[in-house]
């Protein structure tokens, strides 16, 4: 009969009945503590209430429009007893039973138990039809919004979801569309009327919606709530969008995500260690999902460009709980992507900040927490690892990060080596390294690489155009040597590195030098791939043992002649300024690296030595005879080597003002001293200012030489008279020099140490009849040298 033509009638009165039978054998046999599946699958197992409950189903789907009404008001005459076969034939027909358990012009009871009762049967529904419930619940949340339902509707809603957690997964992906701002703000009228109708004060509203918080908020619904931190005067930026609120929605945002943060930090504490339940909307914050690389990364945007400091302190605390409550930490994952991400910023530096303490309290965190994140960091490339290194430029600030900041670089020493010298970010690791404070003592290999490095770095630093840029530079080159300078064999290392880097053909132009592939110094430290033929192998000047007469005489050692066959060195002509520059900063780095040090004077002493020199004949303190043939061509080359590497002089000075360090390089004094006797001895001009570099090397020569203490106190004015004398004349001065540094050999032990640790010499009283030929020679020419006269003559001792 029921499915005959016009059968309608039939289904309604077979309804009827079925459903009045199953009503008296639920009164009668039915359970009340079992939950709503349990009773469906106990009256299911029995044949015949499983006849009747087919042919009711029957019913309602041939006829649902009487037949459901029919059912569901029984079931309410006889509730909760029949609760099973609703949510039975909803899950076979759920749209009827949803439209009528869910209408919205239809005022239903608020109290528990027929509140507790319709739950289950839509969380029972739920389980079966997700999508079906959760358009029927969209679908009464915007007709509440639009104000189409009865006045309880929206308190209804809020109880059905906090009861019932898979009611509320079936909405939580439209919540966040539906609570947008213009939603919130009709909405603010209406909530005003739910206390105390529907509830008994504000304190029970804020718990119900601070719950629901708990359970379904993310990212979208938190970037709401923080909206209603920032204060109604200021005005958002240009790359913010303009979010209008009402006053009181800001007011009741605000209180809400206060009392969830409260909430939040409670669970968080409760839940600590590796055996306890995590915080479900935590663990979501912070984990990684396919296709974004946050889920916090737009609350992140947001709270950065708005720089408010509470949204920036409410985000700091989402993101430390968040990470505190993954299963596997991930403060080691989100802190570098935060470096990564984000530019700059002290906000930015507020939140890293205290997510590196969180890092570090971590108990399973180690010695050195901040390892693995910035090892994950120094991983990348391009513009992300820039970033990245600005932002822990910026953290190194803080005094508490200091050290482990510190423990982490330090581990990483190798790594950030090989970044020094890439033109992209060489800079900002430099910056970074000068700033951070190396853990002492360094280990050698860690010193090595990173000097080397440093070294290159800064001779292309010396190379730029850019003063500024320069100068700061190597003010960072300066502070981070002197860090890797701590131990002794580091400054040895460094102090090599630097010395040797000067006299190098590529870097050699940096310092006014003009240097010559295959020349005497350059082959000596340049490997040649190329095979040379015989002539040029003859043409070539190395350090072996020089005999007398013999083919390795300069006749055949190829120095007089050995430059004319080379190719000169490409390079660029940097101005006299910027070559004098270049000079003073490399002195600068070279006395920051050398201020812990005393011996360092002696160090670059015995290095130039080393480098210039050729050989180790004479290169001691005893003074031999200027006419010795088998030192010409050692004298010729050192020579040379300054003419060709003028920093070759600044240094030489450096030693001279640091005391009695100049002996130590008494040979390449000694070679100056003989060429330029030689030099001057055969000269055929007038006057020695019309070889201007021969006299200013000469006049350098003896200012080293009275900076050095090699020649007594009353002839500092030396240097001033060789411009103003013939060449015959300049060969007498370099004579008495000679003579007086022969008879007064310039050993360390004839220097006083001073109570101010300073060396001196100035009261050593050598023969009065010293210098006489220079003290004619000023009578001589009186009218241009008569006023240097009294600074010549030698002071008696003081009597006894």
């Amino acid at each position: 009969m029921v499915n005959e033509e016009g059968g309608g009638l039939w289904c309604e009165l077979i309804c009827g009945w079925g459903v009045e039978l199953l009503s008296l054998w639920a009164v009668e046999y039915g359970r009340v503590n079992l939950i709503i599946e349990e009773v469906v699958g106990m009256w299911m197992s029995c044949s015949v209430v499983r006849t009747v409950v087919d042919l009711v189903t029957l019913c309602v789907s041939r006829e649902p429009q009487g037949t459901v009404a029919h059912v569901l008001n029984t079931a309410i005459v006889h509730a909760p007893v029949l609760d099973w076969l609703v949510a039975h034939i909803g899950a076979t027909h759920p749209a009827p039973v949803l439209s009528y358990l869910l209408d919205p012009a239809v005022q239903v009871s608020l109290d528990s138990e027929p509140l507790d009762r319709t739950t289950a049967i839509l969380t029972h529904l739920a389980l079966q039809h997700s999508s079906a419930v959760g358009q029927a619940l969209t679908a009464l949340l915007e007709k509440t919004v639009q104000g189409q339902c009865w006045p309880g509707a929206g308190p209804q809603l809020l109880l059905l979801l906090t009861r019932s957690g898979p009611l509320l997964d079936t909405l939580t992906s439209a919540l966040p569309s539906l609570l947008a701002p213009n939603t919130l703000n009709k909405l603010a009228s209406q909530v005003a009327t739910w206390v105390p109708t529907f509830f008994r004060s504000w304190s029970d509203l804020k718990q119900i919606c601070v719950q629901l918080l708990l359970d379904c908020a993310g990212p979208s619904m938190l970037l709401t709530l923080l909206y209603g931190l920032v204060p109604a005067h200021n005005e958002p930026k240009d790359n913010l969008p303009r979010v209008n609120l009402l006053p009181v929605v800001k007011t009741s945002l605000a209180t809400l995500l206060h009392s969830l943060l409260g909430e939040l930090c409670k669970l968080a504490y409760t839940r600590r260690g590796n055996n306890k339940p995590r915080v479900a909307l935590l663990v979501s914050l912070a984990q990684p999902t396919s296709g974004a690389a946050l889920p916090l990364t737009n609350v992140l945007q947001w709270a950065l460009q708005c720089g408010t400091p509470v949204v920036i302190r409410s985000v700091t605390q989402l993101v430390v709980m968040s990470c505190s409550q993954q299963h596997q930490p991930s403060e080691g994952a989100l802190w570098p992507y935060l470096l990564l991400t984000f530019p700059p910023s002290p906000e930015l530096l507020h939140i890293v900040a205290r997510l590196t303490l969180a890092l570090i309290r971590e108990p399973q965190a180690g010695s050195n927490p901040l390892e693995r994140p910035l090892s994950i960091v120094l991983s990348k490339s391009g513009p992300s690892l820039l970033n990245a290194l600005a932002n822990v430029h910026l953290l190194s600030s803080g005094h508490t990060l200091k050290s482990p900041l510190s423990d982490a670089v330090m581990s990483l020493l190798p790594q950030l080596a090989q970044f020094i010298n890439l033109p992209e970010i060489g800079d900002s690791v430099v910056k970074l390294l000068s700033k951070i404070t190396l853990s002492q003592p360094i280990s050698l290999r860690n010193t090595s690489c990173l000097a080397n490095a440093i070294t290159c770095y800064l001779m292309a630093t010396l190379d730029m155009q850019d003063v500024t840029r320069k100068v700061a530079c190597a003010g960072h080159c300066g502070r981070l040597l002197s860090q890797l300078s701590s131990s002794s064999c580091g400054h040895g290392l460094i102090t090599r590195l630097i010395v040797e880097a000067v006299f190098r053909p590529e870097w050699a132009h940096i310092f006014g030098a003009s240097t010559y592939v295959g020349s005497s110094h350059c082959t000596k430290k340049t490997k040649v791939s190329e095979p040379k033929r015989l002539l040029q192998a003859n043409y070539t000047f190395d350090s072996w043992v020089k005999i007398p007469l013999s083919h390795t005489t300069v006749f055949h050692a190829g120095t007089i002649n050995g430059n004319h066959t080379d190719s000169k060195v490409d390079s660029k002509i940097l101005s006299q300024e910027a070559v004098t520059l270049n000079c003073q900063l490399l002195l600068n780095i070279l006395c920051s690296a050398s201020k812990h040090h005393d011996h360092a004077p002696l160090t670059v002493a015995l290095l130039l030595v080393e480098i210039i020199s050729p050989d180790i004949m004479y290169n001691g303190f005893p003074w031999p005879d200027e006419n010795i043939k088998f030192t010409i061509e050692r004298d010729l080359t050192i020579k040379k080597t300054f003419e060709d590497f003028p920093i070759a002089w600044e240094l030489l000075e450096f030693v001279a003002s640091n005391r009695p360090a100049l002996c130590y390089c008494s040979v390449l004094v000694r070679a100056l001293t003989a060429s330029y006797i030689a030099l001057w001895s055969t000269s055929a001009l007038s006057r020695s200012t019309e070889s201007p570099k021969q006299l200013r090397a000469t006049e350098r020569l003896l200012e080293i030489a009275v900076i050095g203490q090699f020649l007594p106190k009353n002839m500092h004015v030396l240097p001033q008279m060789i411009r103003h004398l013939a060449p015959h004349e300049v060969v007498a001065v370099l004579q008495d020099v000679w003579n007086y540094m022969r008879d007064n050999t310039p050993s360390p032990d004839r220097w006083t140490l001073l109570p101010n640790r300073q060396h001196d010499r100035s009261n050593h009283h050598s023969d009065p009849r010293a210098f006489d030929t220079c003290r004619r020679l000023v009578h001589f020419h009186v009218e241009t040298l008569g006023h240097l006269l009294p600074s010549m003559l030698q002071q008696r001792p003081a009597a006894s």
